[in-house]
């Protein structure tokens, strides 16, 4: 299967498939690595645009409560814990 300008979800899963087929394990690895970072990178940008004002640390762990749901801050309040 080539590429086509448009493709349905089955035809690209399969395209994908294919591809995923004739890499490597390392390859696949390195690939997963880059599409998280890519996540993370689109995360921080978001946050950053949303929220102007607030420092690296805020955005990091904005980023962390958006992808885990879990709001460390929060549990650290909670814990009784200081930051």
């Amino acid at each position: 299967m080539g590429y086509h300008a448009y493709m349905n979800p089955l035809q690209a899963q399969a395209l994908q498939d294919a591809i995923f087929r004739r890499m490597t394990p390392e390859e696949r690895l390195e690939c997963c690595f880059r599409w998280t970072q890519l996540t993370y990178d689109i995360a921080r940008g978001a946050i950053r645009q949303e929220y102007p004002d607030w420092s690296a640390a805020q955005v990091d762990r904005e980023v962390g409560r958006r992808i885990t749901g879990i709001d460390v801050e929060q549990l650290r309040r909670e814990r009784g814990e200081t930051p």
